[in-house]
C-alpha cells in the first residue's frame, strides 16, 4: 500500500488554510457587543416606623350656623338697626315692629293688676277681721293672679315685637324694608355665623376605620391659592 502523493497533500493543507482564513475574517467582522453600564446600587438598613395615608375629598364650606329671622307676631316694620353684611352680637336688636298696640296692651294689664291686688289685700284683711268671707278672699286672690297672668302675657307680646340677633354673626340681605306688613314666620333676614366654617365633604367608606374625632384636617380653597387652612 502506497501512502498520498504529494499533490493530494498540498490540496488537503491548502484547504485547510483557507477555512482557517474564513473563520478569522469572520470573527473579526462580527460587532463586539457593547458593555452594558454599572448599576449604581444604594444599601440602607431595615427600620419600622409610622406610615402616613392622606386622603384628598372635594367639598363644600358651609356656615356655623344658619338661620332665617322671621317674626312670630304680625305687624308693621318701624325699624331696622342693622346693615346688611354687618358683624351683629347677639342679643342686638335688628328689627322692631310697631310695638304701639302692645305697650297699649301691656299698660291696661298693669293697671288691671294694681286694682285686683289692693282688692285681695283689702279682702285679706277683711277676713282676718272677721268681716269678710272666705269666698271674697279666694275670688280676690283669683282675679288678682288671672291680672298677674295677663301682664305677662302683654310684656312677652312686646317683647317679640322686637328681632335680636340669636347669636353672633353676619347679618344677609334683608327681604323687608321699614313699612312693610309681615306676618308669622315671614322671612325677613338671612342669618349666619361663619366663625368657624364647617366643611361637609364625602369619603369612601373603605377609610371609616381610619377616621376618628379630632384628626387634623388641611383644607385649600381656590380664593386663596397656596395658603392651607386647618381644622379638625
Amino acid at each position: 500500500m502506497t501512502g498520498p502523493s504529494f499533490q493530494m497533500l498540498e490540496k488537503i493543507l491548502s484547504c485547510a488554510l483557507g477555512i482557517f482564513l474564513a473563520a478569522g475574517s469572520a470573527e473579526a467582522a462580527a460587532p463586539k457587543s457593547a458593555t452594558p453600564p454599572a448599576v449604581v446600587v444604594e444599601a440602607a438598613r431595615v427600620q419600622s416606623g409610622p406610615v402616613e395615608r392622606t386622603i384628598e375629598a372635594v367639598g363644600n364650606l358651609i356656615s356655623n350656623e344658619s338661620v332665617v329671622l322671621s317674626p312670630e307676631i304680625s305687624g308693621r316694620v318701624a325699624e331696622i338697626f342693622f346693615d346688611e353684611g354687618a358683624a351683629v352680637t347677639a342679643g342686638m336688636p335688628l328689627i322692631r315692629l310697631d310695638d304701639s298696640i302692645y305697650k297699649a296692651q301691656l299698660a291696661q294689664a298693669n293697671a288691671s293688676l294694681i286694682l285686683s291686688e289692693a282688692n285681695h289685700k283689702r279682702a285679706e284683711e277683711l277676713y282676718k277681721q272677721q268681716s269678710g268671707t272666705g269666698r271674697a278672699r279666694d275670688e280676690a286672690l283669683a282675679k288678682r293672679n288671672s291680672d298677674k297672668a295677663a301682664v305677662d302675657l302683654a310684656e312677652a307680646q312686646l317683647g317679640k315685637a322686637t328681632i335680636s340677633a340669636p347669636f353672633d354673626g353676619i347679618a344677609g340681605l334683608r327681604q323687608v324694608s321699614v313699612g312693610d306688613y309681615v306676618n308669622p314666620g315671614q322671612a325677613m333676614v338671612n342669618y349666619e355665623s361663619i366663625d368657624p366654617l364647617k366643611v361637609d365633604f364625602r369619603i369612601a367608606e373603605v377609610y371609616l376605620a381610619a377616621l376618628k374625632p379630632g384628626q387634623e384636617i388641611q383644607v385649600t380653597v381656590d380664593a386663596f391659592p397656596g395658603k392651607v387652612f386647618t381644622g379638625e
